[in-house]
């Protein structure tokens, strides 16, 4: 009887022990795989900055059409455009910056580029331009849409 029991108690150890390692080395292997968390599982997740010379190219077709600025003045647009998205990326994406500092580093490059606009376009137009980039191009194509479906029906209508 004893004998039995020496004997289950070491075929419970052995299973305990076998589960116990089982369980570590998957784990360990969920790690490997990004399952779980852990050292493999560090992984970054910066958003990647946007191309400021894509983002210029499109701001300036849709300035100049709501504008009415001619072929020159949007080629000047596009250019300063672009130099404000580099500053402007730049300090938004910095991850050693901190927010007060991006916000002055911000208005200096807003201040630098309506110095820029100045001399080529009237005060009217730095004025919407700049009016244009407070509110984003995403909500200027909306109220575009918009207005192109109000002038439909009333053709229709």
């Amino acid at each position: 009887m004893r004998f039995y029991k020496i004997v289950l108690l070491s075929v419970i150890a052995i299973f305990g022990a076998q589960s116990l390692v089982a369980q570590i080395g998957g784990s360990q292997r969920s790690q490997q795989r990004g399952y779980g968390v852990g050292q493999g599982s560090n992984i970054s997740y910066e958003a990647e900055k946007p191309d400021a010379g894509e983002r210029a190219q499109e701001n300036a077709n849709l300035y100049a059409e709501e504008l009415g600025i001619d072929a020159f003045k949007k080629e000047v647009l596009k250019n300063y455009l672009k130099d404000y998205y580099i500053q402007k990326f730049d300090v938004t994406y910095s991850t050693t910056l901190e927010s007060i500092e991006k916000r002055k580093l911000l208005d200096a490059a807003k201040v630098k580029f309506e110095k820029q606009m100045a001399p080529v376009f009237s005060e009217e137009n730095v004025s919407q331009i700049l009016a244009f980039e407070d509110i984003g191009a995403e909500k200027i194509k909306k109220e575009k849409k918009k207005r192109k479906k109000k002038n439909k029906k009333k053709r229709k209508g």
